[in-house]
């Protein structure tokens, strides 16, 4: 025998051998057909539920302390319920009475506002009861032992602060409290309560600046008690507590607020966070309303701002923010280098940049999404100035020659389109 027919021999036995493999291979998978396949669908299921426990969906938040730190660090949007919304702070008998079960339900009358300046501003809310009508009235703020109150005037804006004490707290806090604003018909009762004291947020009076002659009304921030939905609801799951939630970049004024009442309670939102605040322990939001299942494109914050019932506020200073969200410090600043130019934004600058103690870097302490948010706002507010809306009606700024310059960029771009 040759060795070709050596060879060729010994090919053909590797074959036989290959097929009689493959054929053992498929007979024993022809048997246990069901049982691979069971064996399949159960290792797609563990790693589905792996992949659904690490990203939390079946999980309630019922604390801030329970929201992980890289949801705020990347800004993951989440669903909830508004439950109570107000001015105030939320404490926890506000807490307590928002968790409790709607037991009836009424049809409420609409909820009117009447702002007269900075020296006081009444509203007034009228809830259906047995007994008669319950009015809240509340005023303004009022100076501090010392008479005080402190102007700094920001681009065009004049924003009125209370004095602090010595312990650190303002010493004079807006009394007006939005604690049950009215909802629209078909919504739950709500009782609109004054709250004893204050909080450390100071309001702000705004509306075109003094010299400028606007009409000033007083700005508080707007506080929210959001219920969570985890993304795949459990059977028989406990009832969950509710999370207080603030507007991002934005202070509302009374009118605003029974708005956003009427509007936000009992309805579904997303919520996406940004940073959570020391004093009060709130978690700093933009919130989305949702119509028939879809999530709008504009979020409640620059509508707000937009429609000139509220304004966009200072960037939080670097020590009431508990979370970090670590980025790079270009974003930062380009954002100082082009905000003064754009919207003369008031930035705090240097308090908002950390060092990283790792690296040895500067970190930025906000996510470039608060950022987007900011920038949009700030575009709101100017479109709102522009169209003298709510408390730029009166405002007489520079949106004199606004027409002008709108005018004069559509005749440059028509002429260059002409050319080319």
């Amino acid at each position: 025998m040759t060795p070709t027919d050596e060879r060729d021999a010994r090919t053909q036995g590797l074959r036989q051998r290959l097929h009689q493999h493959f054929t053992n291979v498929t007979h024993f998978i022809d048997d246990n057909l069901r049982i691979i396949q069971g064996a399949t669908y159960v290792v797609a299921a563990a790693g589905l539920l792996r992949v659904l426990l690490s990203v939390r969906a079946f999980t309630r938040f019922n604390r801030l302390d329970d929201v992980p730190v890289e949801f705020i660090h990347k800004n993951v949007r989440l669903r909830g319920v508004v439950r109570w919304v107000g001015t105030q702070p939320p404490t926890s008998l506000s807490i307590a009475a928002a968790s409790q079960p709607v037991k009836r339900v009424e049809k409420i009358p609409s909820v009117t506002a009447d702002l007269t300046g900075i020296a006081g501003s009444t509203v007034e809310g009228h809830t259906a009861e047995d007994a008669g009508d319950i009015v809240s009235t509340a005023s303004g703020p009022e100076p501090n032992s010392s008479g005080v109150l402190q102007e700094a005037k920001t681009g065009g804006l004049v924003h009125l602060r209370t004095s602090l004490d010595g312990s650190g707290a303002a010493s004079v806090a807006p009394r007006f409290t939005a604690d049950a604003i009215a909802a629209d018909a078909g919504s739950e009762r709500l009782s609109c309560q004054p709250q004893p004291g204050g909080h450390d947020a100071t309001a702000h009076a705004r509306g075109g600046g003094l010299a400028d002659g606007g009409r000033q009304e007083e700005l508080y921030p707007l506080y929210l008690l959001v219920q969570h939905l985890p993304v795949i609801r459990v059977p028989l799951q406990l009832p969950s507590h509710l999370l207080p939630v603030s507007l991002a970049a934005v202070e509302v004024t009374a009118a605003a607020a029974a708005d956003c009442g009427a509007r936000l309670l009992h309805q579904r939102v997303w919520f996406t966070p940004y940073y959570v605040q020391a004093a009060p322990r709130v978690m700093v939001c933009s919130i989305t309303l949702t119509t028939f299942g879809f999530s709008n494109i504009r979020t409640i914050n620059e509508d707000i701002v937009r429609r000139g019932t509220g304004i966009i506020s200072l960037v939080p200073d670097a020590a009431s923010i508990e979370q970090l969200a670590r980025h790079t410090p270009s974003l930062m600043e380009r954002w100082q280098r082009t905000a003064a130019a754009r919207f003369r934004a008031p930035l705090a600058g240097a308090a908002l940049v950390r060092v990283d103690d790792k690296s040895g870097r500067e970190m930025s302490m906000l996510s470039p999404a608060y950022y987007k948010l900011y920038d949009k706002i700030k575009k709101a507010e100017i479109d709102a100035r522009k169209r003298r809306l709510g408390v730029w009606k009166d405002h007489e700024g520079d949106t004199e020659g606004w027409f002008v310059v709108r005018l004069w960029h559509r005749f440059r771009a028509y002429t260059r389109d002409s050319k080319s």
